[in-house]
This record gives structure tokens, sequence and C-alpha cells, in this order.
């Protein structure tokens, strides 16, 4: 069996965030077929799971963004369209804690999102990437979590390109969660 290093981080990050008693909702943006939603519900099962995603693959408008900011990126309108809203919620163990945005994000989102705890951001590109991070970092509650997917990526190098950016904007430090370290003091 595969250690699958983004699940053990968000296994580890779901007790943190137990242990400490943080308050808030959870979300993700980019949830293709609902596998990694599947596993941020079960860990959450008591709050609120906000998921984001087309469910119809990456728009053209991001996908002609993306090949502007990245232009040896290879991604289609093809690319994730194997999925469905129903196909994620079947997947669930508590759909009912599912609130589902299908569209083009930020488009999207709600003016009344709650504050978070966790937030899952993996749609892939950078336009996405960049407004979902814009758009949950202010809404995290302190200690609150926003986990990357393809921030070190070389198939998806728009995903690094936006997270550096908005780390540099705002002083913040990107950590990859396969080379998990201790800050210093």
């Amino acid at each position: 069996e595969r250690l699958d290093l983004r699940l053990a981080c968000l296994r580890l990050l779901a007790e943190q965030i137990r242990e400490r008693e943080l308050p808030g909702a959870v979300a993700e943006l980019g949830v293709y077929q609902g596998m990694f939603a599947a596993e941020i519900n079960r860990l959450f099962p008591e709050r609120p799971l906000y998921l984001f995603d087309t469910f119809e693959g990456f728009s053209q408008e991001d996908i002609e963004k993306e090949k502007k900011i990245t232009p040896s990126a290879r991604v289609s309108a093809e690319d994730f369209q194997d999925t469905g809203v129903e196909e994620v919620l079947a997947r669930l163990p508590y759909p009912e804690q599912a609130i589902i945005y299908k569209g083009h994000f930020p488009d999207t989102l709600p003016q009344d999102l709650p504050p978070l705890a966790f937030v899952s951001l993996d749609p892939d590109l950078y336009e996405p990437v960049w407004h979902g991070l814009n758009a949950f970092w202010p809404r995290l509650v302190p200690g609150g979590v926003i986990l990357i997917h393809d921030c070190f990526s070389a198939q998806f190098e728009g995903v690094g390109k936006a997270v550096r950016r908005f780390c540099q904007e705002q002083n913040l430090t990107a950590v990859s969660y396969t080379h998990l370290t201790l800050p210093t003091t």
C-alpha cells in the first residue's frame, strides 16, 4: 500500500484542529470525484463541508489564462470531466453536511461563507488557486489551515506560481507536506 502523504497530512491536521477545539466549517475547492472530500467529511462529521467545483472539468477561461502564465501547460477542457455532483455526494459518509457550489470559482463564492477551520485547495490551475487563497485566507479562524495540493508540481506549475505570489504579498511561507519541518523560534 502506497503512503498518501496528503491524506496523512489531512489526518494529522484534523487531529490538531480537534485537539485545539478550533471552530469553523471546512471547505474544498477542486473536488473532482470527491475522494478527498469524502475523507474531509469523515474526519469532520459535525462540520458543514463547503464544496466548490465546476463538476464539469476546467473552464475555458481558466485554461486560457493558464497557458499565458505557464506557456508549457498541458491542460484542456476535457481534463477532469468525469465527475458530477451526485457521484460526489454518494461518496460522502455524511452527505447531509455538504453544501455544493457548482460553477466557476470565484463566481460561486457566497457572501455569507462562515469562518473556516480547514480548506483543501486543489483546483490545479493558477487562476482558481489565486482566487481561492484570496477568498479563503481572510475567512480562516486563528490556527486554521489551507492545504494546497500540487503546490510544487511540475505538471501544474501555475499552482506554485499563484502560491508564491500570494505568500510574497502576505509575507507567508508555503511548506511542502512532503518535507515537514518544525518552525524555528
